[in-house]
């Protein structure tokens, strides 16, 4: 995760941008229902309007995990399910058997 975490910041602005849309594509291509997908679509909006050359200010991080809470508690999305989807910069996102064994004891 720290590799992870230092090669986002080398990324710039745009790059970042790119990873996180490419990110919201990918869990949409998933099971889910017509709300989870409105869901994702209006953090995706947010994210196309987001300039990534800026820190994140203190009404945005609550906008971010009020999202998120928002996810776990409608649509039951796990720990994993949110580590997975939008913490790894890699395209998958892992059912809870798949992140333990590729990552292990990672998370608990």
């Amino acid at each position: 995760m720290s590799k992870q975490k230092a090669a986002f910041r080398t990324f710039d602005s745009q790059k970042r941008k790119t990873l996180w849309l490419n990110k919201f594509s990918q869990i949409k291509k998933l099971n889910l229902s017509t709300v989870e997908i409105q869901h994702l679509e209006e953090m995706e909006q947010f994210i196309s309007n987001f300039d990534f050359s800026k820190e994140i200010n203190e009404n945005q991080k609550k906008y971010f995990f009020s999202w998120f809470d928002k996810g776990k508690s409608n649509f039951g999305w796990s720990d994993y399910f949110l580590i997975s989807g939008f913490m790894m910069l890699d395209d998958a996102v892992l059912t809870e058997s798949e992140f333990k064994e590729k990552y292990g004891s990672f998370y608990k």
